[in-house]
């Protein structure tokens, strides 16, 4: 039992009714649609809608839920904040995506003082209102099938032994497996719905039928598990904010306090001379909300005037646009460094001076003793001549 899976199941639905809890009932049904609101994103299960379904057919069979656009930066932020405190938990955690979890636990049994201990701080890394499901098993597929079968709270741990593993989870349905939808379709037209119909099948003719990708679940189906857990990275960040004495309106004061708290951060000794992926610049504003300015560099940059010029820029350009997000004057400015990476590298010379003068040295030895020069290099004199003879030359080496 070397792999648990944390699942948050409806996590939009269960996003959107923790932030409405106060301005509607508590327990009324709720649907989160899309942008345009045509379809539905996720619902309560008492709404009886799927995602996927129309919102006009959810809201007639539902015709008091309570309807919401959907805020993928608001939900990515929550989950975001759930793998942050797992990080805390485990030192390998894998965000496999939004709602689903993967945690390495070789060694966290002596480390929180036994099992129980261990499972109950994973699932406190959770917030309550999300209901958190964990599985725990071999391999990353059981830990999952354990989660999705799991009570809110409450660690569903599958059998050591492969075969009553492979048993617990033989009557889930095999759209569980990694399928498309075509593939799944298919199975069902051959009579093959639960993972137990499909492990009973010969792994040759699975494959001859679905590819690769039936190998694969028909692996899965029996137990066969061995996709490494890819962790994410813990990167740390350097942040330095600068209050002024006096709201500024100007862009030239706005220029100065951006270079000087940029200055700041980078001589951080959190930062050392490491070099700076994302900068994340945030201004506060006296009588509005706040305004946040976000910009990933392709080259990582070790320079804080360098990392000025390119935010001044980039406020610049958005000042300029319509509407101005400068709505009135700056309090307090804000810079975050983050995605630290090592220090640039610096081309240095081929030759050292002392080695470099033992070759002219040379060089000079061997022109003394011939009229030919000693040392040729190619060069080019006329590239794009038909005549080959007259694209290169040969030029001395003169005493460097």
């Amino acid at each position: 039992m070397n792999t648990a899976c944390l699942t948050v199941t409806h996590l939009p639905a269960r996003c959107e009714m923790q932030r409405l809890r106060d301005t509607r009932a508590p327990h009324s049904p709720l649907i989160v649609s899309d942008t345009a609101s045509v379809n539905v994103v996720d619902a309560t299960p008492d709404t009886l809608a799927k995602r996927g379904d129309s919102l006009d057919s959810a809201r007639a069979r539902c015709p008091g839920a309570v309807v919401v656009r959907e805020d993928r930066d608001y939900y990515s932020y929550q989950w975001k904040t759930v793998i942050k405190r797992l990080t805390h938990v485990a030192d390998r955690v894998e965000d496999a995506r939004r709602g689903c979890a993967y945690i390495a636990l070789s060694g966290l049994q002596q480390m929180y003082g036994g099992r129980s201990n261990m499972l109950n701080a994973i699932i406190c890394a959770t917030p309550a209102w999300m209901s958190p499901r964990l599985g725990v098993a071999h391999g990353k597929f059981h830990s999952l099938c354990a989660a999705l079968t799991a009570q809110p709270s409450l660690p569903n741990i599958l059998p050591s032994n492969l075969d009553d593993a492979n048993r617990v989870v033989a009557d889930m349905p095999v759209g569980m497996l990694p399928l498309e939808p075509r593939q799944i379709l298919m199975l069902h037209d051959f009579g093959i719905f639960t993972i137990g119909d499909l492990s009973d099948q010969p792994m040759s003719a699975v494959q001859a039928q679905l590819g690769y990708g039936g190998r694969r679940a028909w692996e899965l189906a029996n137990g066969i598990d061995d996709t490494p857990l890819v962790h994410v990275e813990q990167s740390s960040s350097v942040a330095q904010s600068m209050r002024f004495q006096w709201p500024v309106v100007s862009i030239d004061a706005l220029k100065f306090g951006i270079q000087s708290v940029m200055h700041d951060a980078f001589n951080s000794s959190i930062l050392g001379n490491r070099t700076v992926g994302r900068v994340d610049v945030a201004l506060k504003f006296e009588d509005y909300a706040d305004w946040k300015l976000s910009r990933t560099f392709k080259v990582p940059i070790g320079e804080a005037t360098r990392a000025a010029d390119r935010v001044v820029e980039a406020i610049e350009a958005e000042l300029n646009s319509e509407p101005s997000p400068m709505r009135g004057p700056i309090n307090k400015i804000t810079v975050a460094l983050s995605k630290l990476g090592p220090p640039l590298a610096e081309q240095t010379a081929l030759w050292s001076e002392e080695r470099t003068r033992d070759i002219n040295t040379t060089i000079r030895q061997l022109a003394a003793r011939s009229d030919i020069p000693p040392l040729s290099r190619v060069v080019e004199v006329e590239p794009w001549s038909r005549i080959p003879e007259r694209r290169q030359a040969l030029a001395p080496v003169t005493v460097r």
